[in-house]
């Protein structure tokens, strides 16, 4: 990230990639400044979320997280098409509610978003895969027999 923050200062997804570095050694609240930038850098109320919802979570600030998933819910209505699942199921595990949680796990299995894989494995979802309900979504979902021809 540092690499390429170097070559572009303005790289969202290179700051983005840092803050999450900061977030996962445990700094949320410096986490936090650098998802501010990549939100304000996406120039759209209704983008660049996610991360902030979940550090929001993570420092305790319950009610700014809800509004990044009110205002992550707000963009699924006005663009039905886009799939904001994966985003809301990283808010809702941030902040603790595993019902929330499960329940957009499997909504991303139902709608067949296989990008579910790539958030389940991510750092920040550690420990979500040990929950029988997930472990059940996931072999249910990738046996031959779910598989989309």
């Amino acid at each position: 990230a540092e690499k390429q923050l170097e070559i572009n200062p303005t790289m969202r997804l290179a700051i983005e990639m840092k803050g999450w570095c900061v977030g996962m050694k445990g700094d949320w609240k410096n986490a936090l400044e650098y998802f501010q930038e990549v939100h304000r850098l996406a120039n759209h109320p209704l983008k660049s979320l996610a991360p902030l919802g979940y550090a929001y979570a993570k420092i305790g600030e319950r009610e700014k997280a809800f509004e990044a998933i009110n205002k992550l819910e707000q963009r699924q209505a006005q663009e039905p098409d886009l799939a904001v699942d994966g985003d809301l199921l990283m808010v809702w595990w941030a902040l603790g509610d595993k019902e929330k949680t499960f329940y957009y796990v499997n909504n991303c299995f139902k709608k067949g978003l296989n990008s579910i894989y790539y958030y389940l494995e991510y750092p920040m979802m550690f420990g979500i895969k040990e929950y029988p309900e997930v472990i059940e979504l996931i072999e249910k979902n990738s046996s031959p027999a779910s598989a989309k021809h």
